[in-house]
């Protein structure tokens, strides 16, 4: 049952600085943790207008992924009437902004946006987890050219064998036989939708463009994509077989990653817990919570702090050094009260219900903007790319590349492109196995206070991780069911 205090956690925990932008289920707003002094991304979801069905879902399925290529997800915060996802910041800008900036990027350019995309989305597929929304606008780049996948509020969690049938997604990314109406599979239907995303990178526009919904649907099920001929022939082939409207022509992701273009591809290690819950503890016992709180938190998964120890353990797992900065607090039990002002940003009206499950697409802009975030304790008034009108139907949400396509006819220079309508060789591969390891924690928590009742403490922390160690961050309870 929700009570009021998860509505005084995100009170007393969070100030809300500005909006990062708006999308057909919710907005998300840029706003400081305010215990570890940590800029977070919450995405609000409102219940009038989404589903608790597939919120349900979407919180599930997101906090049981931990790549370094993906948006992390550290806390729900649920109300009577809305939903909180407090979600990692990845500070930089999506694909569409950069697109737009640069027109496209040369192959060696695309090539590491490529290998970490498809490092996150075989991540997913070990998992028979299917994203069905991997488009530019959710996907981040930040500095240094790390790149994020973020949004799972269509993601599901497949059954082997299991084929879907409803339409979701974003229509220019959606594949043939998505828009049959046939059984389909999910997981190749990502494949596809990274191929857009891959076509758009080295092209700077999309492979198919319409007036109307009806031409985009026709064109997508009826047109081989031309790729082309300009690209070298390892990127030609690669998009080709992501491309291809034969399924078992096309790549999956455990093929994608052996593709030699691709070059190298960093394997995902998750760091043993038995590393990182003592500096956790340590930490949080340095800025001013007691013992008692934490071994508390660590048996209660809605606890007020669960964001903490998450943002925490996000932060040493990514060798995050800000962690040196947050200043030890002085005998605190919580964090102080903040007051909302009246200048924060108002929440946008907009979600999805069961009614529009098989009805219609849900294309969703989530921006981030270059802006650097305001500091302090001034608010930003501003509210950075928030998008206005109705966006049940969205047939193109990239209006500066549809505007380089001025007919939705092929291009008339048959020589410089290729249709994709052949069968390419396949090369033999073996699937990876989906990691199972269950990491044995074995505290070896260092206090730096000399306190005389500090043994005792360090054996209640050490029988309390060693019994909790697995519980920190909730498993999915259950797979999603198809209607």
């Amino acid at each position: 049952m929700v009570c009021h205090r998860e509505e005084d956690i995100l009170k007393k925990n969070y100030k809300f600085l500005t909006s990062l932008g708006c999308g057909a289920f919710g907005e998300v707003i840029l706003a400081q943790h305010l215990p570890t002094k940590t800029q977070v991304a919450i995405k609000v979801l409102e219940k009038e207008y989404n589903d608790e069905e597939y919120i349900r879902s979407e919180v599930a399925i997101h906090k049981s992924l931990q790549h370094s290529n993906i948006i992390q997800l550290f806390h729900a915060i649920n109300t009577l009437q809305t939903t909180y996802l407090i979600m990692e910041y990845h500070k930089g800008k999506d694909l569409v902004m950069l697109i737009r900036e640069v027109g496209c990027l040369k192959e060696e350019e695309a090539r590491p946006v490529i290998n970490q995309l498809a490092s996150a989305v075989h991540f997913l597929h070990q998992r028979r987890i299917a994203h069905r929304d991997i488009k530019l606008e959710n996907i981040l780049l930040g500095e240094g050219g790390k790149v994020k996948l973020c949004d799972f509020g269509l993601a599901t969690q497949l059954a082997e064998g299991q084929m879907l049938e409803e339409l979701w997604g974003t229509l220019p990314y959606l594949a043939p036989e998505i828009l049959a109406g046939t059984p389909y599979d999910a997981m190749a239907g990502d494949m596809w939708s990274l191929g857009i995303v891959f076509y758009v990178l080295v092209t700077g526009q999309l492979p198919y463009v319409a007036s109307t919904p009806e031409a985009m649907y026709h064109l997508i099920t009826t047109t081989p994509c031309r790729i082309p001929y300009h690209l070298s022939k390892a990127c030609y082939l690669t998009l080709a077989r992501l491309l291809t409207g034969y399924i078992w022509f096309r790549l999956t992701s455990s093929r994608l990653v052996e593709r030699p273009w691709l070059g190298h591809i960093q394997e995902h290690v998750t760091p043993p817990a038995k590393e990182i819950l003592p500096k956790v503890v340590e930490t949080m016992c340095n800025i001013g919570y007691t013992c008692e709180q934490v071994i508390s938190s660590l048996k209660d998964p809605q606890s007020n702090l669960t964001a903490t120890i998450n943002i925490l353990k996000f932060k040493v797992s990514s060798g995050d050094s800000s962690l040196q900065t947050i200043i030890p607090a002085v005998a605190i039990s919580v964090p102080v009260a903040m007051k909302r002002s009246h200048s924060e940003p108002a929440l946008l009206s907009r979600g999805r219900s069961k009614a529009g499950l098989h009805t219609h697409t849900c294309p969703e802009e989530l921006h981030y903007s270059d802006n650097t975030a305001p500091e302090g304790d001034a608010l930003a008034t501003e509210t950075i790319n928030s998008t206005t009108g109705d966006t049940t139907v969205n047939p193109m949400s990239l209006d500066s590349l549809a505007d380089k396509s001025s007919s939705p006819e092929p291009p008339p220079n048959e020589k410089s492109m290729g249709l994709v309508n052949m069968a390419f060789s396949e090369e033999q591969s073996t699937e990876p196995e989906v990691p199972s390891d269950q990491p044995q924690v074995v505290p070896t928590a260092s206090g730096t206070r000399p306190l005389r009742g500090w043994k005792l403490m360090k054996k209640r922390i050490s029988r309390a991780l060693r019994a909790l160690c697995c519980c920190c961050l909730p498993a999915p309870r259950g797979q999603t069911e198809v209607a």
